[in-house]
């Protein structure tokens, strides 16, 4: 993954590898019930998150299990870096800022 590899760029390069990298394939994809569908065009949707949709697009490709997941050894694959459904650009002390910030706000992880 480079610098500059967001979640959405992931999901966009794992679409144009499914899609033996047509653009056209992309757009006139069918499969609504991939879980990043709503993101083919590298654009978020309104109250979504990406990392969600990675998650559980590994949860479906590894038979489901979270040891399967944290076990793959696909790193060629474009959204394998997301693949816990946290973005590893972010440091340590950023991620608790966040969960900080949530919890103000009344989210909460389960």
């Amino acid at each position: 993954m480079s610098k500059s590899q967001t979640p959405l760029i992931s999901i966009r390069a794992f679409c144009k590898w499914c899609s033996n990298d047509s653009a056209k394939e992309i757009r006139l994809c069918l499969n609504v019930s991939c879980p990043l569908w709503s993101y083919r065009h590298g654009k978020n949707p309104p109250s979504a998150s990406p990392l969600r949709a990675i998650r559980l697009k590994c949860y479906d490709c590894s038979g489901g299990g979270t040891k399967a997941i944290r076990e793959c050894d696909n790193e060629g694959c474009s959204i394998f870096s997301y693949r816990m459904g946290t973005n590893p650009a972010y440091s340590e002390e950023t991620k608790a800022k966040m969960r900080e910030r949530s919890a103000l706000h009344g989210f909460k992880r389960d």
